[in-house]
C-alpha cells in the first residue's frame, strides 16, 4: 500500500452515510482507519490531536498512476509522542465529514 500526505495541504474527506464507513484503530490507537464498506478499500488513516491529520491510500486516488514508486517505512518501535511529532509535521491537514446532507 502506497501513502502519501502534504502537510501545506488540505485533504477533504466525504462520506455520505456513516454506515459506509468503517473504522478501525490498531497498535498505539492514535488514529483511525477509515475503510469503504462498499469497496473494501482503506481509504485514509486520521490522527488524533488538533489539527486533525491524515495521509491518504494513493491507490483511491483517480490518479493513482501518476504518483511515484514509494519506499517502504517501518515505524514499529517508535514511541506514542514521536509519533503523533512525525504526523504533526508530515500529515495531511483534513476535514473528515460524515453523514452528508441530502
Amino acid at each position: 500500500m502506497r501513502w502519501t500526505s502534504d502537510p501545506q495541504g488540505l485533504a477533504e474527506i466525504e462520506v455520505a452515510q456513516e454506515a459506509q464507513l468503517s473504522r478501525y484503530r490498531f497498535g498505539t490507537s492514535t488514529a483511525e482507519f477509515l475503510v469503504c464498506r462498499g469497496c473494501g478499500y482503506l481509504m485514509a488513516a486520521v490522527s488524533d490531536g488538533e489539527p486533525r491529520r491524515c495521509v491518504i491510500n494513493v491507490d483511491v486516488l483517480a490518479q493513482a498512476d501518476a504518483f511515484s514508486e514509494s519506499t517502504a517505512a517501518n515505524f514499529d518501535g517508535e514511541g506514542v509522542d514521536d509519533r503523533l511529532a512525525r504526523r504533526s509535521r508530515t500529515w495531511t491537514p483534513v476535514r473528515l465529514t460524515v453523514g452528508l446532507p441530502g
